[in-house]
């Protein structure tokens, strides 16, 4: 058995792309380091695997399981006066959103939300393309999930069917900051939560947490929406669209601010976007580790340095 110093550098590169051997970026050309830098963050490599289709899948499910609690929990039955109430409302998003990051976090991120896939493309946490489809899964997953709890209703329980209105005291504008800060705050806790340098082993009871406090301290401003696919599924059934750019531009403004004072102001290490960066090690160290692994065909892999192949 032989060793050839190509199938060395597969090797070699096979485990950088897998994140078990960590390999210095400095070792790569610059062309390749900007061709390697701009297919990440167009994502046209990754949209070719079954596992970017799974992800997708995932947010289209889990939006619609959010959507149906979303829509089920402000229901005001007649008879029930107890039905409806900002406990209820506050208490079944934070448990709905807990759970689904539990289950399908591993999946696709648990993201939901238009605003928060957006701020992850800004982290540069997921790509381009990633981006977009989850935004179009979320929606379409909304849509389907408020579209289920709608048909099974009975119109006289459906009211306003959980739309967002802004409050009539306040102007649109203000509606738009109380959309804005609710979701910094929940973005926010969503970076700090799933921060690697963290550990957390259970990051979405702090999210679940998060989302039920926004919602009972601004459901009486705004809905306390912070998504605004949650604000489009309900809409398309009753057709109240009043203000509902306050759920598009609020959310994803402050998931961008969010971004922007998490990711490069408090993020407590310097951390690489674990899909396409990877921690620079010393050339010594990396020759260690193929010298152990190789360490029978120690002439080859001597040959193929001395080739300048590694």
């Amino acid at each position: 058995m032989t060793t050839s110093a190509n199938e060395l550098a597969n090797w070699t590169g096979h485990f950088d792309q897998h994140g078990s051997l960590l390999v210095s970026r400095s070792k790569l050309s610059v062309k390749n380091r900007t061709m390697a830098d701009h297919s990440f963050q167009i994502g046209h490599h990754e949209i070719k695997t079954v596992a970017f289709w799974k992800a997708v899948s995932a947010e289209i499910l889990a939006t619609a399981i959010l959507m149906i609690v979303q829509c089920s929990t402000p229901l005001k039955w007649p008879g029930n006066n107890d039905s409806g109430t900002t406990v209820q409302i506050a208490l079944g998003m934070g448990f709905v959103v807990m759970c689904l990051a539990e289950s399908v976090g591993h999946i696709s991120g648990a993201q939901m939300n238009p605003a928060v896939a957006i701020a992850m493309f800004l982290a540069q946490k997921i790509s381009l393309l990633r981006a977009i489809l989850y935004v179009v899964a979320q929606c379409i997953g909304a849509i389907a999930g408020s579209g289920l709890v709608y048909v099974v209703t009975s119109p006289n329980a459906t009211g306003n069917f959980a739309t967002t209105t802004v409050n009539p005291l306040l102007s649109p504008a203000q509606g738009m900051v109380v959309e804005m800060y609710l979701t910094f705050i929940l973005v926010f806790v969503i970076f700090g939560a799933t921060d690697s340098a963290r550990k957390l082993t259970m990051p979405g009871i702090a999210i679940g947490l998060t989302v039920a406090m926004d919602v009972l301290s601004g459901i009486n401003h705004t809905g306390a929406s912070m998504n605004p696919a949650r604000s489009l599924g309900p809409a398309v059934y009753v057709n109240i669209w009043t203000d509902h750019w306050v759920y598009w531009v609020g959310p994803i403004l402050g998931g961008a601010l969010a971004t922007l004072v998490y990711r490069y102001g408090f993020n407590p290490v310097k951390q690489e976007d674990e899909n396409c960066k990877t921690e620079v090690i010393k050339e010594q160290e990396l020759r260690h580790v193929v010298e152990e692994v190789f360490g029978r065909f120690r002439p080859e892999v001597t040959g193929a340095r001395e080739n300048g192949n590694i």
